[in-house]
């Protein structure tokens, strides 16, 4: 199964949030992704997701893809920690 949505940041991802959500992300089989503006970053990796909010604090959209077998589980759990500091935009289910 392969689950994708939409958020934006306007006011950054903390710290805190990268940390968690990355923890998060590794409790999970499947591949956990951000796309934006042409970039796929492995949400599994600490230093990538650090290094790339600190490069792009303010993300106007960026779009989540999970795929996998626990897809469902790991969607809602992220979700959670998402809603936190971004705002949905929409989701699509395949």
């Amino acid at each position: 199964m392969t689950i994708l949505r939409n958020y934006k940041f306007p006011n950054g991802f903390s710290l805190k949030q990268i940390l968690d959500f990355v923890s998060a992300a590794n409790r999970f089989k499947s591949q956990v992704s951000f796309v934006s503006g042409g970039d796929l970053l492995n949400c599994k990796g600490v230093l990538g997701m650090v290094s790339y909010f600190a490069q792009f604090p303010r993300i106007e959209e960026i779009q989540l893809i999970i795929e996998g077998t626990d897809a469902e589980e790991a969607n809602q759990i992220l979700e959670s920690i998402l809603y936190t500091g971004s705002a949905l935009m929409g989701n699509v289910k395949s």
